[in-house]
């Protein structure tokens, strides 16, 4: 074999070798479409429950902000919005006759990463309600093993007034959710006015309000999943499609991308939202 030859031999077998390589790194972080709808549920639950004065929505440090609708892959930049393709159907109108608010829907298609390696995606969404804060801010992310596995930390605020206090102590609360036998009549203890100490010192009354959403889910790829709060909830569904095609980026773009906040109508019955949704399906 001529010298010719061998270079051009060791050429090909280097571009099969690299080729071989770009597909199983495909292989291993599978792509799916990516549709998150946020709502806010009415208010009842803001005089049945304890809520921290002091909770700030925060969002963790790596997580990658959604590019404005019309990005596409090939720009490299972050995961691309796909407004036509949304699978979920949500009824607005059925939303505002029973209550509530949507405050983020959109879809997106990403590499599903397994647990280490999975970068969070940050919500922003509802309207804006002052300089710093949005009705819902945090973040989202999916990892995958042997099923796909959802990790929320949003936020929802909203505004209460100066001077609005939660009704009940964080133990209050708590045991208003257990059902109690009757008690039985208690001695005369030696301090008599135990009961009439507060359990908590005064908390400070901010005009706003921030509840927390802090769950993991395992899920299905092609069903659709509802994660509930006393105060807003989200229906969140994956579908598996094909990988981008060569020369396009499968690795998690850089986080340091604008935020785009997302102003959005109307409203929705959980139980209803759900009937509707599966009926669809």
């Amino acid at each position: 074999m001529t010298r010719p030859q061998t270079l051009l031999t060791q050429l090909l077998l280097a571009l099969t070798l690299a080729a071989a390589l770009v597909g199983g790194t495909r292989a291993a972080a599978p792509w799916y479409q990516v549709e998150l709808f946020v709502f806010s549920q009415n208010h009842q639950s803001l005089a049945a429950e304890f809520w921290d004065h002091n909770a700030i929505p925060t969002h963790r440090n790596n997580a990658l902000y959604l590019p404005q609708a019309g990005v596409t892959v090939n720009d490299g930049s972050a995961y691309p919005i796909l407004p036509a393709k949304r699978k979920l159907a949500i009824s607005k109108s059925l939303m505002k006759r029973n209550g509530y608010k949507p405050l983020f829907h959109r879809a997106w298609k990403q590499p599903i990463y397994r647990k280490g390696k999975a970068r969070p995606i940050r919500i922003t969404g509802g309207n804006r309600l002052n300089d710093t804060r949005y009705e819902l801010e945090g973040d989202i992310s999916v990892d995958i093993a042997r099923y796909l596995h959802l990790h929320t930390n949003l936020f929802y605020t909203l505004r209460v007034g100066n001077g609005w206090k939660s009704p009940y102590s964080p133990q209050q609360s708590a045991d208003s959710a257990i059902p109690h036998a009757p008690e039985e009549p208690t001695a005369i203890t030696e301090n008599p006015d135990i009961e009439a100490q507060p359990s908590l010192a005064p908390l400070k009354d901010p005009s706003l309000l921030s509840v927390k959403m802090e769950q993991g889910r395992r899920m299905r790829g092609s069903e659709t999943h509802y994660l509930d709060h006393p105060m807003f909830g989200l229906f969140i569904r994956l579908t598996r499609i094909a990988p981008p095609a060569l020369g396009s980026t499968e690795e998690p773009p850089s986080s340091n991308l604008k935020a785009t906040a997302e102003k959005t109508q109307t409203t929705n019955n959980t139980a209803q939202l759900y009937a509707t949704q599966s009926a669809i399906q």
